[in-house]
């Protein structure tokens, strides 16, 4: 019976990506224990990753962590294509923010930040978000990355080196968090 809800979770999360995760999102039918074991389970798998949710008001990101609210991501942006069907919708779209309301660009960039941390420490990946009932403030992606005082934001415009925030194009995230 495992088996289903581990179908279930892993058929789902192309959905969620990019929102907070809502164990009756993926099945009201089946209790919330249940879906939650089964997303350990892929987490654990490596196939699911847990962007959990911080205050972001100090390092160790992990230290002001709600750990009932978090997101998920893929291990791959070619599994989430493989299991949301979306890859065609991909190719003809010029702008890869109106797919899934910009999920293949948050699952791309968060996929880019956890290949290029360092492979001596544990997979991590924190958003911050207001926790206001009514807001929808949110950052997708929070990096401790020490002696750097601008933002980075990433999108398909070309890269400008502004103050406080740098415009960053998809294809240099590697680069820029390569960096030191």
């Amino acid at each position: 019976m495992k088996h289903i809800y581990l179908r279930r979770v892993f058929n789902a999360v192309p959905g969620m990506v990019g929102q907070k995760f809502v164990y009756a999102h993926v099945d009201r039918d089946i209790k919330s224990r249940e879906i939650k074991g089964a997303l350990e389970l892929l987490e654990t798998a490596g196939v699911v990753i847990r962007v959990r949710q911080t205050g972001g008001s100090g390092l160790p990101l992990s230290a002001s962590v709600h750990e009932s609210i978090f997101k998920v991501l893929f291990l791959d942006v070619g599994l989430f294509h493989a299991v949301s069907g979306n890859y065609s919708e991909t190719t003809r779209k010029q702008d890869f923010n109106a797919i899934f309301k910009g999920a293949v660009t948050e699952q791309f960039a968060g996929q880019e930040i956890l290949a290029n941390q360092s492979p001596y420490t544990k997979t991590e990946l924190f958003y911050w978000g207001r926790k206001a009932k009514s807001s929808t403030a949110e950052i997708d992606y929070l990096i401790e990355k020490y002696g750097c005082i601008k933002a980075l934001k990433i999108s398909q415009a070309h890269f400008v080196n502004g103050n406080p925030i740098i415009s960053l194009p998809f294809f240099a995230i590697e680069s820029f968090l390569k960096k030191k």
